[in-house]
């Protein structure tokens, strides 16, 4: 994940979705008015459980399946902290479960051959079990992050409803899932990769002009893939290392879930299916404060939260204080000193992409949306003064309209709207698990603390913070459906 993350902190972003806002020769786009936060509002058919708690002196199967980019490693602390007693996580006892990180990297053409792959290693999981430990198949479930999440899905569509094959004997090997920020209604940053691509060279180049003593692509650079890309130009960095670096999010497997993609309307479809809606599933998402949204998603994307103890990934932002200490302030303390006029119109690009990096980004995940509004402003009405209005509509609008023939002056503002998100995932595609059992389920730090809700958990952090210790120990101790319920060891 750390070679693939380059590719964001390069790029972002210029002249950002051609059809959404007005072109300008250089960035920032000025947003005249507030920016309106919509806090995500989700209807989902909701399904319920027929299934009894397992005796509370069995042992069952918990598997953890990675997400995009990931391997059999991306949720390693989270399900060693499911066994291991010996780790003594203080609110996160071991539980009397044996645990599987199936992979599928090898797997990516498509989400039915990801969702195969999964299940050829359930199955043959399954079957052991039942020679080795005497374990009930159908007492185990399944926990997806991101990606993997959409993987479960696609399982769970085989296996329930289009799948004629004979399944053996022992069932599925599995019976509940649990989604963790996964983009169930699809990712918009997925339809907008190849407008990342595109402008990673004009992002580059507005770095590049800057003060040369604080070149901050080359910290860039070293903070995220190491030294060996220093000497990169902006042509080489767009041309040949980010499409390597980006590769993973160009895989076939990413096509079925694109908003809009078929394949999410046929797996929402399940709804319809008995046998569906009754097997346990829970849809756990994350929502991000907004402020420096990019440099904090950043930060566990370039940092793997797995180095962290169990559940201590709750400090995100090491990337945004490493920039800023390592280049930025000394970049504008420079920018702001130059004398030459020319030098600072140059290096002037390379702070406007700083400070605008935020909603630009917002913009590629599919989180902020603009508005255009015309604006027309009378020299004078009837007895002299002046008049103001909006219109809603276009600039011929305000022609003659309430002006009394005299010409009115017109311009545009850009407004904004920004939904929930995690920082790669809205919040309303995560939390939209169709036929649900329990939740969704918000997952935040310290929830009984004042302003908890405030303190937010970003999408790679999730794999192991705090927010998601708390939320998995209730799970575990069946707040959210009495399958999921374990007995501690």
């Amino acid at each position: 994940m750390k070679r693939i993350f380059v590719i964001i902190v390069l790029i972002f972003l210029v002249i950002v979705v051609k059809a959404q806002i007005p072109e300008t020769e250089y960035m920032p786009i000025t947003i005249n008015s507030c920016t309106e936060v919509f806090h995500a509002e989700v209807e989902v058919t909701a399904g319920e459980s027929d299934t009894i708690p397992i005796p509370q002196n069995n042992y069952r199967r918990i598997y953890f399946v990675h997400g995009l980019g990931g391997d059999a490693s991306s949720l390693d602390q989270m399900a060693n902290a499911f066994v291991d007693n010996s780790l003594n996580i203080y609110g996160f006892p071991a539980r009397k479960c044996l645990t599987s990180r199936p992979e599928y990297s090898n797997s990516t053409g498509s989400l039915v051959s990801g969702a195969n792959t999964v299940r050829e290693y359930v199955r043959d999981r399954a079957e052991d079990d039942i020679v080795q430990y005497a374990m009930n198949p159908d007492d185990a479930f399944l926990i997806g992050h991101s990606q993997g999440g959409m993987v479960l899905r696609t399982m769970a569509h085989l296996d329930l409803v289009t799948d004629t094959l004979p399944m053996p004997s022992f069932g599925k090997g599995y019976n509940g899932m649990v989604t963790l920020g996964a983009p169930l209604q699809g990712g918009k940053i997925l339809n907008n990769r190849n407008l990342i691509i595109n402008m990673s060279n004009y992002a580059c180049r507005c770095l590049v002009e800057g003060p040369k003593n604080f070149d901050l692509v080359n910290i860039i650079l070293k903070l995220t893939v190491g030294t060996e890309f220093l000497n990169c130009a902006c042509n080489a960095i767009s041309s040949k290392l980010l499409p390597i670096v980006f590769g993973k999010y160009f895989d076939g497997i990413t096509n079925y879930y694109k908003v809009g993609a078929p394949w999410i309307d046929s797996l929402n479809s399940d709804v319809s299916n008995l046998k569906y809606m009754k097997m346990p599933k829970v849809a756990f998402y994350a929502v991000e404060p907004q402020s420096h949204i990019f440099w904090r998603t950043s930060n566990w994307l370039i940092n793997n939260p797995n180095v962290e103890e169990a559940f201590e990934a709750n400090d995100d932002w090491a990337f945004y204080s490493d920039i800023f200490s390592n280049g930025y302030t000394e970049y504008y303390a420079a920018y702001q000193k130059e004398r030459s006029i020319k030098k600072k119109i140059a290096w002037k690009n390379g702070v406007d992409w700083f400070n605008t990096v935020d909603p630009q980004w917002q913009v590629v995940i599919g989180a902020r949306q603009y508005h255009m509004a015309y604006r027309c402003k009378c020299p004078r009405n009837a007895i002299g003064r002046p008049k103001d209005y909006v219109l809603k509509w276009s600039a011929t609008d305000c022609i003659n309209s309430h002006c009394d023939n005299l010409s009115p002056v017109v311009w545009c503002e850009v407004n904004s709207t920004v939904k929930e998100n995690d920082g790669i995932v809205l919040a309303e595609s995560a939390a939209n698990l169709p036929g649900y059992t329990g939740g969704p389920v918000r997952v935040y730090y310290k929830e009984n603390e004042f302003q908890a809700r405030n303190r937010g958990t970003s999408h790679m952090q999730m794999r192991n913070d705090g927010g998601i210790k708390e939320k998995l120990y209730k799970l575990s101790e069946g707040d959210y459906g009495y399958f999921f319920k374990t007995a501690k060891k």
